[in-house]
Formats: structure tokens, sequence, C-alpha cells
């Protein structure tokens, strides 16, 4: 059914699931129903599902939405579920059915009306077209567009590009559809002509000057005409990354964290975008036919699992593939510590001692006092994470200046303390896992005292030593840096 590529870089422990609709999740036109109920058993499990397509929101609601509203457990299990119509140019919420318009497009060229209409002219559209009520004529063939309305489609072209029709109910991104046949599955002669069509299209876009604006994007069925914004196509991998930081910030855990948990399932060319989001790098799961896998040199080496399909012509592909697939991802949920930094936690002995110190520290402010405390100013980058248990003592961390999520775990439960404004403080006591999430570039102060006890509250108001709370509060008032309030301190102590 599939073969596993790379199996080392299946995420032990999924947190998140990039999806593809048409042909990942829908068997012709209609969802599978067994991938729904095993991405709502997922859902029950904690697993977020963030669904990602050029397909309107509309359509979405009526072919995907409508459908998980019918398996038993979604409705308890809907803030797992993001959708994202138009390659997440809008944010769908199920729940409400309320939809956050992206401002990126404000003034672009494809939301300019007169020239959404100078393209659709080259395709053929449904208010051009005679509606199919069930007779035939001569000189027609029966063609319909991807909501199941049917056409009498002439047999002699009338449009530049006769294999299409636009759609209407795009609001940002424009797509053209290819014709489907009378039992809804899509006309392969029509189908044949999408790569040539896409060629045909950027040479009329370039005569336009249009080509710096607008990115045609050929997937399955269609051809997504995909806004440029500065300089960058706003298609699947932007997509992905906005997906992946929306949840980032639903789940208040830091986005790299996020990536290591999150893995993309597609199957189309356009859909192994989704292995490289603006982000960073997640592994895909591909279950679309072997004409369609065409990674690049970076995609290629995220793709870890394919379909059968994918090697060979004959093979399984698509959703009876990603059936499987969804069995193994469960698999690999396994009863574990719930830690949210887990590398931290696998990495416990390599952050000790001196190599701890050497990585994402640029400066090191070291004071040893005879009372046994120490402190040291910290740089750090999200590029560069720690997690680490000491067994004796305790540490203060205090923000400067950026961005950090300070976390706690142990056997049963994980404390997430963020660290957002200057002075906020957070308290490692004894034997504590923990470690820092990096979100943006940080400046920290890190004071150590040895001797002292765990404390209830780890944050702002915690009951400190003399000795610390001197320093948090002169640091605060702006009256002394934090190295001369720690000589004051140790007078103290």
């Amino acid at each position: 059914m599939y073969h596993i590529l790379r199996e080392e870089s299946i995420p032990t422990n999924p947190k998140h699931i990039i999806w593809d609709v048409n042909g990942t999740i829908t068997k012709g036109d209609a969802p599978d129903r067994e991938v729904l109920q095993e991405i709502v058993a997922l859902a029950k499990k904690d697993v977020h599902h963030s669904f990602i397509t050029g397909r309107d929101r509309k359509w979405l609601q009526k072919f995907l939405i409508s459908h998980l509203r019918r398996i038993d457990g979604f409705e308890k299990t809907i803030a797992n579920f993001h959708f994202y119509p138009e390659l997440a140019l809008i944010n769908l919420d199920a729940t409400s059915g309320e939809a956050e318009v992206t401002t990126l497009l404000k003034n672009h060229p494809l939301t300019d009306p007169s020239l959404r209409r100078k393209i659709a002219n080259l395709f053929y559209q449904t208010r051009n077209l005679v509606p199919y009520q069930g007779k035939d004529e001569a000189g027609y063939f029966q063609g319909g567009d991807a909501d199941g309305n049917f056409f009498l489609i002439p047999e002699a072209p009338q449009v530049e590009f006769p294999w299409f029709i636009w759609s209407d109910s795009k609001e940002l991104m424009a797509t053209v559809e290819v014709l489907r046949n009378p039992d809804t599955t899509i006309n392969k002669t029509c189908s044949a002509r999408i790569n040539e069509a896409k060629e045909k299209l950027e040479s009329i876009f370039r005569d336009w000057q249009l080509e710096d604006q607008i990115k045609v994007s050929p997937v399955s069925s269609a051809l997504n005409l995909v806004p440029i914004v500065d300089n960058r196509p706003l298609d699947k991998d932007i997509a992905a990354g906005i997906a992946i930081d929306n949840l980032s910030q639903y789940l208040e855990i830091g986005v790299y964290e996020l990536l290591s948990r999150t893995i993309a399932i597609g199957d189309g060319t356009a859909d192994l975008q989704f292995a490289t989001p603006s982000l960073g790098l997640i592994p895909i799961f591909f279950v679309g036919p072997k004409s369609q896998l065409r990674p690049t040199v970076l995609q290629e080496k995220q793709v870890v699992l394919v379909a059968e399909g994918s090697i060979k012509e004959e093979g399984e592909v698509g959703s009876v593939v990603t059936r499987e697939v969804l069995k193994l991802i469960e698999s690999n949920l396994r009863e574990r510590r719930k830690a949210v930094y887990l590398r931290g936690k696998d990495s416990l002995q390599k952050f000790f001692g001196q190599e701890r110190l050497t990585r994402g520290i640029q400066k090191r402010i070291r004071h040893a006092a005879p009372e046994n405390m120490e402190i040291h100013d910290a740089f750090l980058d999200p590029a560069v994470q720690e997690g680490h248990l000491h067994t004796a003592g305790l540490e203060a961390i205090m923000l400067q200046k950026g961005n950090i999520d300070a976390v706690i775990w142990d056997e049963e439960k994980t404390q997430v303390f963020p660290l957002r404004e200057w002075g906020d403080l957070i308290i490692f006591p004894p034997d504590s896992r923990h470690t820092l999430l990096v979100k943006e570039k940080s400046h920290i102060s890190v004071i150590k005292n040895f001797s002292a006890s765990p404390w209830k509250d780890r944050r702002k108001v915690a009951e400190l030593p003399a000795g610390l709370e001197v320093i948090r509060q002169k640091t605060l008032e702006g009256k002394k840096s934090t190295k001369e309030a720690l000589i004051e301190a140790e007078r103290k102590l």
C-alpha cells in the first residue's frame, strides 16, 4: 500500500497534520468516510488538523466540513480542526462560519474586478454556457465544474483555453477547473492539457506584464492563479507557514517545537511545497501517483513515505492509502511524558556543564559569591535551544528583552510560563526538568542560588530569597545594573 523511505524522520508523537483535500481525503469530490473517521479519532487524541486547499470557503463547507459534522466526535473536537480555503488567504472558523481574510492582497492586481474579467474571458464561464438538462445536442458534449453543475460544452472551441471552466466563487486568488465527466470524474483529455495550458497562460501574463504579480500553479485538477507579494508567490509553502504560526500561537508553544511534531499529507506536485513552509522543514507523506511526484532537491529530502502508486503506475494512490497512513500515525501516538520540549528532555546529558554554556550564549558575565550565588547574562537565539535538569539549588531567569516560554515538566504534567515583558521572572526549583523555548532573539539574566529551596509561585510574585528580590527590584527600577544589584544583594545575604 505504501513505502516508508525515511522512518527516522517520522515524528514519534505527532501533534499536527497539514492536509491537502482533493485526492488525498476525497474519492472524486466526496470525502472518504473512513478517512474522516480516522481523522476525528486522531483529533480525540489531541492531534490538530489544518486543511489547506485552493478551493473556496463555500466548497470547503459543502464538501468537507458538512461531512465531518456527520462523524461522531467531531463537534467535541472541533477546536482541533483548522480550515484554510484559497491557500490560507482565508482562515475559516468552522464553529462560527466566520472567515478572516488576509490583508496581504490590498490593492493587488488579482483583486481588481476588471482584470479578473479579462482573465476569465480566456476560459469557459458558467454564465456563458447552456446548463445540461438531460438531453444531448449535436456539436456539444456534457461537461461539469467542480461544484457538480453540468453544461453543454461546444465541441468547436470558443475560448483560448477550452479545457477549463473559470471558478466564480474565488474571492482573492483565482482558479480554472478542468472539465468534469458526467460521473463527476476528471476529464482525462482535458487534464492532459494542464502543463501545456500553464506555459501558454504564463506567456500571456508576460505579454500583459503580470509575470511578477501572478504565478500559474498547476494542481491535479486545476490551474491556480496565485498572487505574488514582495516577489514571493503566496502558494502552499506560505500557506503551511501561516497554519503552523497560527497553531503555535493558539497552543502557546514554540514554532520550532510544533514543526518537529508536524506532518504533511498530499497527493500532487503542488502539495510537496508543504514540506518547505516559510518557517522551516517538515516531513511529507505523499499518496499521489508517480506522475505527480516531482519534488525539488530540498523537497525530496522531506518525502518520508510514498504510496505504492507513487513508485509504479498500477499501485494504489489517494484516500485508500491515506487510511493506512493514518493508522501508522496513530500507532506513533505512544503514551509518553508530556513534555513540551522533547529535544531538551531527550538531550539531558548533552547540555550539562560547559557544553551547555557554549550554545547560544554570545556574552557571559559570571560572578561567584561566598554565599554560593552566581549570575550571568545570556543572549539567546531561536535556532539554539536547550533543556536540562539541575539537582541542587534554585535558578531564576529574568527577561531583559525578547519573547520566551519557560517550561517545567515532570512525569505527570507540563507547565508553561510566558516571559514577555521586561522583568518577567521564572524560578526553577531543584530537581526540576526545565527548558527555555526561545521565540525570538532574547536577552536574559540568570541567577543561581545553590542554597535556596523551591517556592510555590514561580513568576513575578515569587517569594524569593532576599538577595534575589533586591537584584530584581533594583534592575526593574533602573537604579542599578544587574551586576551592581548583585553586589548589593550579597551584602544582605
